[in-house]
């Protein structure tokens, strides 16, 4: 009772901040902790949608699908060469001796057994054209190859998705360890404050050791955690430059924050989003194009039992000698046709059929899926949003309960112990904000990587 007595006489005057205040001092503390050195003229300001587009040119992977795909084009243009007309041109000088029992012909003058002769010299220069007329399984083919082409395509476009969705996740991350580090500021803030405030009090002769004690330890167990936070802060945004491809010395600052006001849309209803999707969504069209491409591989093991047909000429001087050398020439028109193979063929046409099957139940597979990720993006977005609000709430009036606590401290009503326990509760509820809000964030961006829009998240 003394000890309130002589703090309302005056003694020791000491005045709290407001909550407002506290809030004010805070963030202005945790900028200087957060900010502090990384703050330079090299450093790069980058925002989570910038992110999410560097990494669709940065990453590796997304490189090897582009080069897969210049790959499945080469192939298609070596198809396509099959249904086009071709020249070639030979020369030959030289001589050859040949037994005349080879012929199988009795000539007059030899022997029945055979007698060499030559060696006879040989002079032919020819050119050759030819040039398909109908090749069902050459043009089959090449439509299979044209579909590879696409599917290829769409798979490096998935495969843009799919490191969007890992920069953009990276991005949330970073953003989380630099609002706990926020928070962690905050609380080295108040546990000072609250050091200073015991130590005037011991020093006015109206406090205890123990206070002081009890805060000193605070601002350790705090200091601790506020290091802990740098250190996350660090490895998220290490893990974020390694997902975009940027180097790993460079300097970030992220313009979005957790809390950062984003520009509300109405949410569409869950049955146009899921349409959306199905439209939109890259590994949708990749399942869609695989499964064009195995009906065409059918139809080209069906057109390899038409016939080929293909038209030739060729012309050219053959002599003994080049003062000699006379022209010749051959022209027409060839027809082939498949008779039998050993069944290999119909082999091929059952394993073609099962493969396209099997991509017709990939496909249906994944269309469920994408409406199941969509429905449920949209119930994450809903949940988030109410626990941000609540989060929201408790944290001010978690600074209200430690701004009282002090003013009681501070009065002598109450020792330090109630704003130890005040401010761990803030602690508490700073965290679970944190985690409201990285759970909404995350909601927004799983809700448009499930529509194929991530690239233009707001």
């Amino acid at each position: 009772m003394a000890r309130r007595i002589g703090h309302i006489a005056g003694t020791t005057t000491m005045k709290t901040p407001s909550t407002r205040a506290l809030r004010a001092l805070a963030l202005a503390f945790s900028l200087v902790a957060i900010r502090g050195d990384a703050q330079s003229d090299s450093a790069r300001r980058l925002s989570l949608r910038e992110a999410v587009q560097l990494a669709a040119t940065g990453s590796d992977a997304i490189r090897a699908a582009r080069f897969h795909t210049q790959e499945m084009s080469a192939a298609a243009d070596e198809k396509h060469a099959a249904l086009l007309p071709r020249a070639d041109a030979e020369w030959m000088d030289g001589g050859h001796s040949f037994n005349t029992a080879s012929f199988g012909i009795p000539f007059p003058g030899f022997s029945p057994h055979g007698s060499i002769i030559g060696p006879v010299r040989a002079i032919d220069i020819r050119g050759r054209i030819s040039a398909p007329i109908f090749d069902a399984a050459a043009r089959s083919d090449y439509r299979n190859a044209q579909a590879a082409v696409t599917r290829a395509g769409a798979d490096a476009d998935a495969a843009v998705q799919s490191v969007q969705l890992a920069t953009a996740s990276a991005y949330v991350r970073a953003e989380r360890a630099e609002a706990q580090l926020r928070a962690r500021a905050a609380d080295s803030l108040l546990a000072k404050q609250l050091l200073d405030i015991a130590n005037g009090e011991l020093q006015a002769g109206t406090g205890v050791v123990l206070d002081v004690t009890r805060a000193q330890t605070q601002v350790a167990r705090v200091r601790a955690q506020l290091g802990a936070a740098r250190s996350e802060r660090n490895r998220a945004q290490l893990e974020l430059l390694r997902t975009i491809g940027l180097p790993l010395t460079t300097s970030l600052i992220l313009t979005d924050s957790l809390d950062s006001p984003v520009a509300v849309t109405p949410q569409p209803s869950a049955d146009d989003a899921v349409a959306e999707a199905l439209r939109s969504r890259a590994d949708v069209r990749a399942g869609a194009d695989a499964v064009a491409a195995s009906a065409r591989a059918v139809s080209a093991m069906h057109a390899e039992r038409y016939p080929d047909v293909s038209a030739f000429v060729d012309g050219g001087w053959t002599s003994a000698a080049y003062p000699y050398l006379q022209a010749t020439h051959n022209y027409g028109i060839q027809l082939s046709y498949p008779i039998f193979d050993g069944s290999r063929r119909e082999s091929r046409i059952a394993e073609r059929s099962a493969a396209l099957h099997a991509a017709e139940g990939r496909q249906r597979a994944l269309e469920t899926s994408v409406a199941a990720e969509v429905r449920s993006a949209l119930f994450e977005l809903t949940s988030a949003s109410d626990q941000v609000s609540a989060a929201r709430d408790a944290v001010t009036l978690a600074e209200t309960a430690v701004a009282q606590a002090r003013d009681r401290f501070a009065t002598g009503v109450a020792g330090s112990g109630d704003v130890v326990s005040a401010q761990l509760e803030l602690s508490a509820a700073r965290i679970q904000f944190v985690d409201a809000l990285t759970a909404l964030q995350s909601a927004r961006v799983s809700f448009a990587s499930a529509q194929g829009h991530l690239a233009n998240i707001p």
